[in-house]
């Protein structure tokens, strides 16, 4: 996969031209949300938010993976949270299907 953007020629300044970025991971992704570019961070999880992402995959509630993980549903939720961020996308099972296409899951 490759990151496109605009770039305006110095010759020109009205032209518009593609520049690819070559090198770029392909698990990192830009998606835009809300008017905003946000960049997937997928290996920036760290292992607990894989742990919650994992434990949500198989349809587990954060009441269940407090007794699961020993954390609190509220921590539960902040790292759901987190990994919403981190995978740049809006709901849970979007998360886990981007972590399932990004081989996070199995």
């Amino acid at each position: 996969m490759t990151v496109q953007h605009q770039a305006t020629t110095e010759a020109n300044p009205g032209a518009q031209r593609t520049e690819r970025a070559e090198g770029v991971r392909p698990q990192i992704r830009t998606v835009y949300m809300g008017g905003t570019e946000k960049t997937a961070r997928p290996d920036a999880l760290t292992a607990r938010e894989r742990e919650v992402l994992y434990w949500l995959s198989v349809g587990k509630r954060y009441s269940d993976i407090r007794d699961l993980v020993g954390i609190s549903p509220g921590t539960a939720r902040r790292h759901a949270h987190s990994i919403l961020q981190k995978l740049a996308v809006r709901t849970v099972p979007q998360a886990i299907a981007t972590a399932l296409r990004l081989g996070l899951l199995r």
